[in-house]
């Protein structure tokens, strides 16, 4: 709200921020052109592209055999396995000997999803229901108008922290999702 009215525009910070990487990107490139430069820099100069691109376009820091894992799999299961699913439930994988990302998802992360889903889905009904009944009653001169105002902000209050308690399981649902597949 502030950043309106004193009319500061942060797209410029990012819009610099954005441009300098993609300089520093073109010039490792173009350095792969330079013949004075050995086979084992070059190797190293094509995979720190590699990543930052595959970074850029996917939101995954990888390494190549974990990449190529991950490209497998999305390619397997393009409709299931998108990418943003997997950038969510990247903390839960690992790269095992085989090459093949295995997910570490166990029957307690489950149980713990499902609580957090049922405790933020009553969080938010909770929310709405109380939100609902005071403006009611402050509308309807039962309550004070203060006394309705400051309990319906509890109520958006509690909609907004039932909506983040659900938010912060995105990631251990994806998991668990792409767990069901045989990857």
């Amino acid at each position: 709200m502030l950043f309106w009215l004193y009319k500061i525009d942060l797209s410029g910070v990012y819009k610099g921020l954005h441009e300098r990487k993609s300089k520093q990107l073109d010039l490792l490139i173009k350095s792969l052109d330079n013949h004075h430069l050995s086979d084992n820099t070059k190797f190293a100069i094509k995979e720190n592209v590699e990543a930052q691109l595959f970074h850029q376009s996917h939101g995954i820091r990888a390494d190549k055999p974990y990449r190529e894992a991950l490209i497998n799999i999305n390619k397997k299961y393009p409709n299931q396995a998108r990418w943003f699913f997997l950038r969510r439930a990247y903390p839960f994988m690992s790269l095992g000997e085989s090459g093949r990302v295995e997910l570490k998802v166990g029957k307690k992360d489950v149980w713990i999803n499902n609580i957090v889903t049922w405790f933020s889905m009553g969080v938010v009904l909770l929310g709405f229901i109380s939100l609902l009944l005071f403006l009611f009653a402050t509308v309807f001169k039962y309550l004070p108008a203060r006394l309705g105002f400051t309990m319906a902000g509890f109520g958006f209050i509690m909609i907004f922290m039932g909506m983040y308690f659900h938010w912060t399981t995105w990631g251990r649902h994806a998991a668990i999702k792409l767990s069901k597949l045989e990857i």
